[in-house]
């Protein structure tokens, strides 16, 4: 896809849009309101989306959110569109907002996952121990293995995925049937007859 190289610096609008038509990932907040406005969405919302891989082919699933209330405490998800819309129509409309197309909010992380975990800029190595639901929305206590502590009521935002136990097994040097997992400084390695 070629770059155009506009002759004049492009608009707010223009900005916003290119949020719209971006495949990648929404990250931080500027990024997830950038898609909520390209999107028609009240400019208090968010659009958080996130890209998976299946078959090889990328599969965009995207999660909205509402902040309402006096102090915007109050977190309402949908995870379709039409929905979505539908309900911001309403508000703008009505001045309230209907939850009866509201879906319950899923979790990303399960208890045992291997996460890594955002602080101060850096990602760490980690393991959900629990996770507790907050509104529309999940709070996790995690075990950071290199250090032995654990940390309570992290937001998902600042959680991703962590390495996969046959990728890292396979970065050691280990064949593709073998997984590896970190344990502190160590490394608990697992053969593929689960010895």
């Amino acid at each position: 896809m070629a770059t155009v190289k506009l002759p004049f610096p492009p608009t707010v609008a223009q900005l916003y849009a290119s949020a719209f038509w971006n495949p990648e990932p929404t990250p931080t907040v500027k990024s997830q309101r950038q898609l909520a406005y390209a999107l028609g969405y009240p400019d208090d919302w968010q659009v958080e989306r996130r890209v998976k891989y299946k078959d090889g082919k990328p599969v965009i699933e995207d999660r909205i959110h509402a902040f309402l209330g006096k102090k915007k405490k109050s977190q309402y998800t949908w995870l379709h569109h039409e929905a979505a819309q539908l309900a911001a129509a309403k508000l703008e409309a009505e001045g309230k907002l209907d939850e009866s197309h509201l879906l319950p909010a899923v979790p990303l992380y399960a208890k045992g996952d291997v996460v890594q975990v955002q602080w101060e800029g850096k990602w760490y190595e980690a393991t959900i121990m629990k996770r507790k639901k907050q509104a529309d929305s999940f709070l996790y206590s995690v075990y950071y293995p290199e250090d032995e502590a654990t940390q309570d009521e992290i937001e998902e935002h600042e959680i991703r995925p962590g390495q996969d136990p046959s990728a890292l097994a396979v970065e050691l040097g280990f064949p593709e049937d073998w997984k590896a997992s970190r344990n502190g400084a160590r490394y608990v390695l697992t053969a593929p007859t689960g010895d």
